[in-house]
């Protein structure tokens, strides 16, 4: 979705935004998830997906204040590979 504003003001909490197109959520990074961690952010996900109709968009390198921190290169591959592991679950 090239130009889609994830981060319409004011925020619903803390990294949690409706965007236009469905669930909106900020993340850091996604790097060293015990199981536990893992199972909780599936099931949000999950949840986010049923709300959104279908769609959940995730912004990896930002802050929950929407403040674009950056990852770096090892960072942003391991949150995309945790990313689908979640989705494949």
């Amino acid at each position: 979705m090239s130009g889609f504003n994830c981060t319409p003001e004011p925020p619903l909490s803390l990294g949690l935004w409706i965007g236009i197109a469905g669930w909106c959520l900020c993340q850091l990074k996604l790097v060293n998830l015990s199981a536990t961690r893992l199972e909780h952010l599936v099931t949000q996900m999950k949840w986010r997906l049923q709300e959104g109709q279908g769609e959940a968009i995730y912004q990896i390198g930002v802050e929950d204040s929407g403040l674009l921190a950056g990852l770096s290169d090892a960072e942003m591959n391991a949150s995309l590979q945790t990313l689908q592991t979640m989705a494949d679950k």
